[in-house]
């Protein structure tokens, strides 16, 4: 960096020179803030509330005073410029005072942009606590084959069993009601006309079960309509036709239940939504 030797022991010569190249000198600062980087929070300007504190900011090559406020949307510069009056009395513009705030200007940019410079000293340490390449790829590929594994419920159409109530079923996950009452079967390819989809069966059947010859009888010792059943054998007329009354409204059909042991559960899925970025 340029300095001066201003202990000199016949004086020294302030002149608009000198302090040119002064300002030249210091005006090279304004380089470190691009270790930063562009719209980066040197100092200050933390935020309270709505309020974002003085500090100081860098912008476009230039370290730059940052008086804070209420916050905004944009940060503009603001130039304020003094004139000072010489020695002939005339005034020219000697002061230039820059600083950035908020507000709005035709050059402006957006406050969400700058961000807080990380100290250099604390990088050793953050790169520590980083994963390197090789287990990131690992992390990367497990998450890909979740991802493959899991594809089913994303795209729709996957189902698991739900043991537990309703009002339990976690969050994402809904039950599928037009199962209800329904036990899965396996699809047949070669079964013509059946598609997936498609429901059939029933709880349960009507068996018919016929009972090869019996049959009631047109009077005690039987007919055209069938064998007639007598318990004794004896000639005793109210017996005999007491028989042919059994017989003739004995139970020839009967609705059995064909459900195995069971118990209840609910079908339920996965439905996926879209983050929204």
């Amino acid at each position: 960096m340029n300095r001066f030797n201003f202990m000199q022991s016949i004086g020294f010569p302030i002149e608009c020179d000198i302090l040119d190249e002064m300002q030249k000198a210091y005006t090279l600062f304004n380089a470190l803030g691009y270790i930063s980087g562009n719209f980066s929070i040197i100092s200050g300007c933390g935020l309270v509330g709505t309020t974002v504190a003085d500090g100081v900011v860098f912008i476009n090559g230039e370290v730059l005073e940052f008086i804070g406020g209420t916050v905004q949307t944009n940060v503009i510069i603001v130039e304020a410029i003094e004139a000072l009056e010489f020695e002939d009395l005339s005034t020219h513009d000697v002061v230039y005072r820059r600083h950035a705030t908020f507000g709005t200007a035709t050059e402006q940019w957006l406050w969400a942009d700058f961000k807080p410079s990380f100290p250099t000293k604390d990088i050793s340490e953050a790169l520590a606590l980083k994963f390197d390449a090789a287990d990131l790829s690992t992390i990367t590929d497990r998450i890909t084959e979740l991802e493959k594994k899991n594809a089913v419920f994303q795209a729709g159409g996957g189902m698991v069993l739900w043991n537990k109530p309703a009002a339990d079923i976690p969050n994402g996950w809904h039950e599928v009601v037009n199962w209800r009452d329904r036990m899965p079967f396996g699809w047949n390819p070669e079964n013509e006309g059946e598609n997936v989809g498609d429901v059939g069966g029933a709880a349960s059947v009507a068996v018919s079960v016929p009972l090869s010859g019996y049959g009631v009888g047109d009077g005690t010792s039987g007919g055209t309509s069938g064998l007639l059943i007598v318990s004794t054998g004896a000639a005793e007329v109210g017996e005999s036709f007491e028989s042919v009354k059994k017989v003739s409204t004995a139970p020839t059909a009967a609705t059995t239940n064909i459900m195995n042991p069971y118990r209840l559960v609910m079908f339920i899925e996965y439905i996926y939504t879209a983050p929204t970025l």
